[in-house]
């Protein structure tokens, strides 16, 4: 009995304490961050990716299909994880500047990389993702095993016997099922 009557007088009291809070003030306001609003960028310059790289978090530019090196370099500087999945080809001189981020880079749009365009690439210190390549040669393979860090190249679908013995030389590698030992 003596529970009922204090759970009621707690009950009451927490009843009449929230009824004076204004509505306003009860409402917790959550997040409105759309990771996916720069996605409608197709075209940056060096000042608006230097703007772009100081947000917070994850850094999505997936409508951007080209990028100068300089772009890339003001990109580099994001602190967050960088996704430019909208790139099909990439020169050494981006690659090397976009190896100069220090997170997560995701560059799943690639449908073909030269061996220099990996060996800058795999400079990377962070997790990379190359899920948009198709094939890749031993050359290319040999660079990207020296990638200290995850390698993601799940999208492949043929592999030479040659660049999956280079491949496979990588403690950290995700390639697709067929060709993992």
């Amino acid at each position: 009995m003596r529970l009922g009557i204090v759970a009621a007088l707690i009950l009451c009291c927490g009843l009449v304490e929230a009824a004076q809070v204004p509505k306003k003030s009860r409402t917790v306001k959550k997040p409105t961050v759309d990771l996916t609003q720069h996605d409608a960028i197709k075209k940056l310059t060096v000042e608006q990716a230097a703007s772009l790289a100081k947000q917070e978090g994850r850094l999505m530019l997936n409508g951007l299909t080209t990028i100068s090196p300089k772009v890339a370099e003001a990109l580099a500087t994001h602190d967050g994880s960088l996704q430019i999945n909208g790139l099909k080809r990439i020169t050494p001189d981006v690659a090397a500047a976009l190896a100069k981020h220090e997170s997560r880079l995701f560059l799943n749009g690639l449908i073909e990389i030269s061996p220099e365009v990996a060996a800058a690439l795999a400079e990377h210190d962070d997790g990379l993702w190359l899920n948009g390549l198709k094939n890749i040669t031993p050359e290319a393979a040999d660079a990207l095993n020296e990638h200290k860090h995850f390698l993601s190249l799940d999208g492949l679908v043929t592999l030479s016997d040659d660049a999956k013995a280079a491949l496979w030389e990588h403690p950290n590698i995700l390639l697709p099922i067929q060709f993992r030992r």
